[in-house]
């Protein structure tokens, strides 16, 4: 009996794929349904069977299907038609424990690391960076098409990121260069700089930080990733996309995901007081109570170190009183003191990348300051 077995596995990305479904068992061509229809086949009646302990390779051009493939086995991804078993069982039939435990025990996988916007299309995501820069919208649309058509993706221009392969999602974007310069060699410090040049590193710096800011933010955290623990079966990496991962479950809004996300990014830097650092950080984007929360939560998080030999666990009563000490506390046992779990499915930080670029593309709290 074959380890794992797909047969005859459609799969049709659309609003309405099963009306598409007798379309391609008629011979139409993968062009044809998108361009009559809008939906994109991502599958055309597959069948494979693995033995255990093969290797089976699964090559093919960029769009062929490799990666929508693959995400059938462990159901990332239904089929529109057709069976994917495992050791003999239909896994479609499996319930959302059932699948979890086939997730968790038997099989593993590596995705491919992207960041686009879900919610745009792949032209408007393209065209974002013109976007930022307040282009008009024909010129942004007329140069998001010059550049698709540059890297192969014509006729996607109004798929979503997630009716794509990866492949497709994975193709370089020549960069649109800046029209802003860099200032003369003979300014060599800022008492020589004139009200033009002021202007111009003003218009510079809304660009810069709508892009850095999320993505230095992001890096800061990513760079924890291989650091080792202080004694949790899981390191300070691993605790923050937990806690972010809990929240964003709970149907926890961007700021809410964010602030949970990098509630303790400076803990390593600055351990004893790493909730000034990441409140610091977010201090411009998110509202007070989070602010406060941030500032304050490792106080609120020695109230479940009770048996610890020198931690004050009731330091946090000298908070008592104040508007969002509730709102701590309960935030502290339900994303903080759980998030140490070796278990627990984690969304990677990929993920959240989109959610941060959002919180931190908001209009700024905090007062201008020179450039």
């Amino acid at each position: 009996m074959p380890k794992i077995e797909l047969k005859n596995v459609y799969k049709i990305f659309g609003e309405e794929p099963q009306s598409v479904l007798p379309l391609i068992k008629n011979g139409a061509t993968k062009e044809d349904i998108l361009e009559d229809t809008d939906h994109t086949v991502g599958l055309d009646n597959v069948s494979i069977s693995v033995e255990e302990g093969e290797t089976f390779v699964c090559m093919g051009l960029s769009g062929s299907g490799k990666s929508t493939l693959i995400r059938h086995i462990n159901r990332l991804i239904d089929p529109t038609e057709g069976e994917v078993l495992v050791d003999g069982v239909n896994v479609l039939e499996f319930n959302e424990k059932e699948l979890l435990e086939l997730r968790r025990h038997e099989m593993s996988m590596v995705f491919q690391r992207f960041g686009l916007f879900p919610h745009k299309t792949v032209k408007e995501n393209v065209a974002y960076g013109l976007e930022v820069q307040d282009k008009p919208l024909e010129e942004r649309n007329q140069t998001a098409e010059e550049q698709i058509k540059a890297v192969g993706l014509s006729g996607f221009e109004h798929q979503y990121p997630s009716q794509l392969s990866d492949g497709m999602l994975n193709q370089v974007t020549p960069l649109i260069p800046s029209e802003l310069q860099h200032l003369p060699e003979s300014h060599t410090t800022m008492d020589k700089l004139s009200r033009e040049d002021w202007t111009q590193l003003m218009q510079y710096r809304k660009l810069y930080h709508q892009e850095e800011q999320a993505k230095q933010a992001l890096e800061m955290l990513a760079v924890q990733k291989d650091s080792p623990s202080y004694g949790f079966r899981i390191n300070n990496y691993r605790h923050s996309l937990q806690s972010a991962t809990m929240v964003y479950r709970d149907g926890g809004d961007d700021e809410d995901v964010v602030v949970a996300l990098f509630h303790d990014i400076g803990f390593v830097v600055c351990p004893d007081n790493h909730g000034e650092f990441s409140a610091t950080m977010l201090a411009n984007y998110v509202s007070e109570r989070n602010y406060w929360m941030l500032r304050n939560h490792a106080v609120f998080l020695n109230y479940h170190a009770q048996t610890h030999p020198t931690v004050d666990w009731n330091s946090r009563e000298k908070l008592r009183g104040h508007p969002h000490f509730e709102y701590t506390a309960n935030w502290v046992a339900r994303y903080d003191q759980t998030s140490i779990q070796t278990q627990y499915d984690t969304a990677p930080l990929e993920f959240f990348e989109p959610i941060v670029h959002r919180v931190f593309n908001r209009p700024s709290k905090g007062n201008p300051t020179p450039s």
